[in-house]
């Protein structure tokens, strides 16, 4: 849900796909969803590795 309130667009069954190595996301939805696994994983206080973010370097939209 998180993912998705950050402004995640694709659908559940793309994030699934994803995660299951079916399908491929471009770079700023594969870094809104680490996010939001980051944000999940500090929320419950889980120890660790954290998922990464690309290389990628966005531009500013304001």
């Amino acid at each position: 849900m998180k993912y998705f309130g950050i402004g995640g667009e694709a659908g559940l069954i793309e994030v699934q796909a994803y995660v299951y190595g079916a399908l491929s996301f471009p770079a700023l939805e594969r870094d809104l969803l680490a996010h939001a696994l980051n944000e999940s994983l500090n929320t419950l206080g889980v120890s660790g590795r954290r998922a990464s973010y690309s290389q990628i370097i966005y531009p500013c939209t304001e």
